[in-house]
């Protein structure tokens, strides 16, 4: 019997599993916001992170966020296009933008994406020596903002230099440009991706590349071969054999121990009904004809195991 509780624990656990697959896909639902539908890569606030790349925010309706990383901040969507090109603005930068005071736009900076196109503004002192830099529509506190013109390994001492979409620098003529607080996401997301989706997998991204993460999945692991979709195809097809031949062991079981305790129970029976019998016959049975002769004339007349007990008594 604790072979059968093993099996049928076993079987338990690949259920949980199976539902636990399930639960993922169901989970992560095609949404509204704004009067436009949503799905993957997007999920909205009442989702798990696991339904998308980049979270939403609907309550309201008239203005729409959306989060670039987890627990960041929140930028306004102004359109989205049918290619998953989507143009945001920062609300914070564009208040500094209007009010001037945008002195410190590292604060607004943005880590590397590969959805943007990104450049490097640098945050310089007034007193410092601009040439090769252009002036930015932002300034105040004893420093300026300037885009630099000389790429990334420019070392210029007095700046430090932080990453931010391309989009936000627009010139205005040789030597002067503007911060623009607007900006537009390009999603091009691999075929992986929406395939792990499906299979009620998180999709994620390290290094740049992206990545499975499936119940069954090491999610530390980023070996390319452990996400191939024909071997995860492979995985399901075991499991669903294994759990088969789970179910028919067990049943197989189950009718054997079965079949053995009805054996059991019917040379008991005969067991019993043999030494009535003879009791019977060696008390009353045997003073005209012998033993032998006794038990014969019992069991050919078909006396039941019942009748034999209550006169041997």
């Amino acid at each position: 019997m604790k072979t059968i509780y093993v099996l049928v624990f076993f079987c338990f656990l690949l259920f949980l599993v199976a539902e636990a697959r399930t639960t993922n896909q169901t989970d992560c639902k095609t949404f509204n916001c704004g009067n436009l539908d949503f799905d993957f890569p997007f999920f909205s606030t009442g989702m798990p992170s696991r339904c998308g790349l980049f979270k939403m925010n609907c309550s309201d309706h008239e203005v729409l966020e959306i989060q670039l990383a987890e627990n960041g901040s929140w930028y306004k969507v102004t359109s989205v296009s049918q290619a998953l090109t989507i143009t945001i603005t920062d609300p914070r930068l564009n208040r500094s933008l209007e009010t001037g005071t945008c002195s410190d736009l590292s604060s607004f900076s943005l880590p590397d994406s590969p959805w943007l196109n990104m450049t490097t503004l640098y945050k310089c002192n007034n007193s410092r020596n601009k040439n090769g830099f252009a002036y930015a529509n932002c300034g105040g506190g004893g420093s300026s903002l300037y885009y630099s013109n000389l790429g990334e390994s420019h070392n210029e001492t007095g700046c430090s230099a932080f990453k931010t979409p391309q989009s936000w620098v627009i010139p205005r003529n040789k030597n002067l440009s503007n911060v623009n607080a607007t900006f537009s996401l390009h999603l091009n997301l691999p075929g992986s991706c929406y395939r792990c989706h499906r299979r009620g997998g998180e999709c994620k991204m390290n290094e740049g590349e992206f990545y499975c993460v499936e119940a069954l999945i090491d999610p530390k692991s980023h070996d390319p071969k452990s996400h191939d979709p024909k071997r995860q195809e492979k995985l399901k097809l075991g499991l669903g054999v294994a759990l088969t031949a789970v179910v028919i062991i067990i049943m197989v079981t189950i009718i054997i121990v079965r079949a053995n305790n009805a054996r059991k129970s019917d040379w008991n029976g005969e067991n019993v009904e043999a030494v009535a019998i003879s009791k019977f016959c060696l008390g009353n049975g045997t003073r005209n004809i012998g033993k032998e002769q006794c038990e014969f004339n019992l069991l050919k007349s078909k006396l039941s195991l019942q009748e034999v007990r209550f006169v041997s008594e």
